[in-house]
């Protein structure tokens, strides 16, 4: 992982630590490589209040769309994690490709096993105050 700065919305970071502490207490940091990877990227975040984020940066609940080399293109939607059902559009925040993602900005390149993908379209859900994040 690279040891870039990015930005976080400042209620996102408090469940996002929130998460990696629950994490830790069901499994040791050692044998959970996404969380530890998932921490260590929260050490680097610049928070920032919902107001000044930027339109154009992978936050939870946003709709993404990569292109693959070849052409062919994937839409996800980065979710905490939940229990139950997964569906096939969805990424956890806590998955290799959810990590990579969170914080990332349409034109930038990720390189996962082996494959190239570049962000291409950013759809943000703003939050209200009637609306949740999925449950962790």
């Amino acid at each position: 992982m690279s040891e870039e700065r990015f930005l976080i919305e400042k209620k996102e970071y408090v469940l996002l630590k929130q998460a990696v502490s629950l994490s830790s207490h069901h499994t040791p940091l050692t044998e959970n490589k996404p969380v530890v990877n998932l921490k260590e990227k929260l050490q680097r975040a610049k928070i920032m209040d919902d107001e000044y984020m930027p339109l154009d940066v992978v936050r939870l609940n946003t709709m993404v769309t990569v292109s693959l080399r070849g052409g062919a293109q994937r839409r996800f939607l980065l979710v905490m994690p939940s229990p139950g059902v997964c569906h096939k559009d969805e990424v956890s925040v806590l998955s290799p490709l959810g990590i990579t993602l969170l914080g990332s900005s349409v034109g930038r390149v990720l390189s996962m096993e082996k494959q190239h993908l570049t962000i291409t379209h950013i759809e943000q859900k703003r939050m209200t105050e009637n609306s949740t994040f999925n449950s962790f």
